[in-house]
């Protein structure tokens, strides 16, 4: 469900229980926590440093 643009704390935590990660690796399971986070300001993207906090998190590794 949309609020004011945004997806609802219900609806992400919603679609964060209902994934089925068990094929994933840690990281990529880890990244989607965070990135599922229902407090925007704890997201990776959201620290001052903005996309490069996300860019460094350890699913990229080997990624240019």
């Amino acid at each position: 469900m949309l609020v004011n643009g945004l997806f609802s704390k219900e609806s992400l935590q919603e679609t964060s229980s209902s994934l089925n990660t068990s094929h994933f690796t840690p990281e990529a399971r880890d990244l989607i926590d965070k990135l599922l986070d229902t407090n925007p300001t704890k997201r990776p993207s959201a620290r001052p440093d903005g996309y490069a906090s996300l860019k460094k998190h350890p699913f990229f590794k080997g990624i240019d």
